[in-house]
């Protein structure tokens, strides 16, 4: 934290969150040492991508969130943010500046694992989501649709919903041809989840004689 017993951060915020996605937000990392007790919390909706003096001193003198914290004497620290603030989320980017109401500074990690790193939990409804692949997996709407994936809804499962059981029809033409098969050749022995068929990740002869398999006009 430095002399001033302050440390600052931005974060880019996902694509796809709407108001009300957001069940909890928080700042979690480490800590190698320092003191520890309450401190605060600043946070700013911000379009700018720079961690100037400037900004950071406009984000704590006209902060749109700030509360008070509480940094913890174990070597992990969790600094909470309002739900409520996060689901008025405006910008791209979220400048966040914490400090210690100590005399004495705060040790932080800020590199790797341990380094700080905004953590959201979206609480967006389950239910079957349909992959490319004709597959189907029980996941949130949120995480579904930022796949591009298609999302059957809340509380649909997989055992009672069917996808569209045509797999390596790729461009959704209705059949599997040349045109499939020319487009899994071109990632051919790739990590490509566009056209994995067989869910390992990796584009090769199983995909290949999946495809073969259902070749022709989807049933």
């Amino acid at each position: 934290m430095g002399d001033t017993n302050r440390a600052a951060w931005l974060f880019a915020i996902p694509e796809g969150i709407n108001p009300g996605d957001i069940a909890s937000a928080k700042i979690t990392g480490n800590r190698s040492g320092g003191s520890y007790g309450s401190g605060w919390i600043a946070c700013r909706w911000t379009t700018g991508t720079s961690l100037s003096i400037s900004n950071v001193l406009d984000t704590i003198n006209n902060s749109d969130y700030s509360a008070t914290i509480n940094w913890p004497a174990a070597y992990t620290y969790n600094l909470n943010i309002a739900s409520s603030f996060m689901n008025e989320v405006e910008t791209g980017y979220l400048l966040v500046v914490a400090g210690s109401s100590s005399e004495y500074g705060i040790d932080l990690v800020n590199t790797g694992a341990g380094q700080a790193h905004l953590e959201i939990t979206i609480q967006s409804p389950t239910g079957a989501c349909c992959t490319f692949t004709s597959g189907c997996t029980e996941v949130s709407q949120y995480l579904c649709e930022q796949a591009g994936f298609v999302f059957l809804g809340e509380d649909t499962d997989c055992q009672s919903t069917s996808c569209e059981q045509c797999p390596g029809d790729f461009n959704g033409n209705g059949a599997v041809d040349v045109d499939d098969l020319l487009a899994l050749i071109s990632v051919y022995g790739s990590e490509d989840a566009d056209h994995d068929l067989d869910g390992d990740a990796l584009i090769s002869v199983e995909d290949l004689l999946i495809l073969l398999a259902q070749y022709g006009a989807c049933s």
